[in-house]
Formats: C-alpha cells, sequence, structure tokens
C-alpha cells in the first residue's frame, strides 16, 4: 500500500498477458478446417484477416459519456405497481404477487 492509502500494483499486473496458443490453434485447425502444415506457415497478419473474416471486426467499447447519453435517451421503463403494490413482471406465464400467470 502506498502512503496515501491506495493499493499499490503488482509489477506482475503490467506484463503482457501469455500468447492464447490453445484458442488460435483450436481457430485454425478446427473452424477454418486448415491442414496443421497449412496453419504452421501462416503468417500472424493472414491468421489476423481470417479471424476477422469469420468472426468480423469488433466495435471498440463504449465510453462511459456515449454509455450515459444512450441510457438518458432510452431509460428503462418503470414497472407498473399491481394491486397488492408489488411490481408486475409482465411475462406470461411467470407467477408475480399478483397472483396472476
Amino acid at each position: 500500500m502506498t502512503s496515501d492509502g491506495r493499493e499499490r500494483k503488482s509489477q506482475a499486473s503490467f506484463l503482457p498477458k501469455p500468447f492464447p496458443w490453445d484458442e488460435v490453434i483450436g481457430f485454425g485447425l478446427g473452424t477454418l478446417r486448415l491442414a496443421p502444415d497449412v496453419f504452421w506457415r501462416m503468417t500472424v497478419r493472414e491468421l489476423g484477416h481470417a479471424l476477422k473474416a469469420v468472426r468480423g471486426q469488433h466495435a471498440a467499447p463504449l465510453a462511459r459519456s456515449d454509455l450515459a447519453a444512450l441510457m438518458a435517451r432510452f431509460p428503462d421503463a418503470p414497472s407498473q405497481p399491481c394491486h397488492s403494490g408489488a411490481p408486475q413482471s409482465g411475462e406470461p406465464g411467470i407467477h408475480d404477487s399478483c397472483g396472476a400467470s
């Protein structure tokens, strides 16, 4: 812990994660159905393009401000109370405290 009370990050948190060989080999041999010799001759760039072609381009995660703007624009609808004052589930077949099913 530092002198101002904050937790000190361990040096291990700054180390890169190990390469995910199991997932990459599984993708190349299983999903792409490549022969082992073809897989091992691929470059990292070729494998990356194959991955994008199969799984699609991943979008960057939303910034906190963008999420807040979406939440303000599309707020969750409040649940409607039933005659007992307990919220209704609104889902058919689900029992709530109103006795509906």
